[in-house]
């Protein structure tokens, strides 16, 4: 791999991207981010909707909600170190060895830096209190929702979001803080429910509490494709010098795609909503295989949104190529 080299470590608020390495790992991190919101939505619904944890379908679900936010939380410890490791060899020359002063510039200084250095803590502190709460689902789950708000304000410090054109300077990391935890209630709550809950609310006896999860869901969703909707709306307005020369730069091509990607999951949404969900009310038993197969289909689509995202983080803005 051949690395990025610079004469001076800048403030670093975006990623030196190269090759396919950074864009995976911050895809990762990102998802990991929508899930563990996902993880509190999703358990609070079952908390309040589920069955019994003495039934085996309730306590098949519990044990899931107990350990996965202690699995997310160590995902994401092992995610942070690569993308710091990245991001030191990306200002490193090719061949050299890494140098112990510009490694602390990078990983401790700027707006990049302070954020690594709060989304890293902040995932060995959650995997140790995950594993200390896990005998109290509900604390367990409130302090996955505060931590996961955490590691998102952290996350907004390491991308666009914190760019110095945006006036006042919180706006732009507000924005983005809004825009990932939008996606969190909408595509990690859904994501978890399919996950864990939904494959053991299966047959007649179940339907009542597959129907009322899935009704509370759908206000989660809505609100959070609003989220999502009006906080990318304002992102696109302020990086964009003209909205119809999207096509004409790498980064409006991408959020082209992703615009179309997130359409095709609203649309799935929206026939889950209106079309499936009357069905489940209505007692449908054959209704329950039709959810399965929207719900797959919306998270996959919600996939590809995750990858073009995590392109999108490092790729030059039209507001900066018109700047330069």
């Amino acid at each position: 791999m051949r690395w990025c080299c610079t004469d001076a470590v800048p403030s670093a608020t975006v990623e030196v991207s190269d090759g396919l390495a950074f864009p995976a790992v911050r895809g990762l991190i990102l998802l990991t981010l929508m899930l563990l919101v996902g993880t509190a939505a999703g358990g609070l619904l079952v908390l309040r909707h589920g069955p019994s944890t003495e039934s085996p379908e309730g306590a098949v679900i519990d044990g899931w909600l107990r350990r996965f936010p202690s699995l997310a939380a160590w995902f994401l410890l092992v995610l942070s170190m690569a993308r710091g490791a990245l991001q030191v060899l990306s200002f490193t020359f090719e061949g050299e060895p890494i140098d112990t002063e510009l490694a602390t510039a990078v990983l401790g200084t700027g707006s990049w830096g302070t954020g690594w250095i709060v989304q890293s803590c902040g995932a060995f502190a959650l995997l140790a209190l995950s594993w200390l709460l896990r005998h109290d689902l509900r604390r367990l789950l409130w302090t996955v929702a505060g931590f996961a708000l955490l590691l998102i304000i952290a996350q907004s410090g390491m991308g666009h979001g914190a760019d110095p054109h945006w006036q006042p300077s919180g706006l732009g990391r507000l924005i983005h803080v809004a825009h990932l935890v939008g996606a969190g209630v909408w595509l990690g709550t859904l994501a978890i429910l399919a996950l864990m809950v939904f494959p053991s609310l299966q047959g007649p006896p179940l339907l009542p509490t597959l129907t009322a999860i899935v009704t509370d869901y759908s206000r989660f969703a809505r609100a959070g494709v609003l989220i999502v909707v009006t906080s990318g709306g304002l992102a696109v307005w302020h990086y964009s010098t003209r909205i119809v020369a999207l096509p004409e730069t790498t980064w409006g091509v991408l959020l082209l795609l992703k615009l179309t990607m997130v359409g095709a999951a609203g649309m799935v949404g929206l026939w889950n909503w209106r079309r499936i969900t009357p069905r489940l009310v209505g007692g449908d038993p054959a209704s329950a295989a039709g959810l399965r197969r929207m719900v797959l289909l919306e998270l996959g689509i919600g996939l590809v949104i995750v990858g073009l995202t995590a392109y999108l983080g490092a790729t030059a803005l039209p507001i900066d190529l018109a700047a330069g």
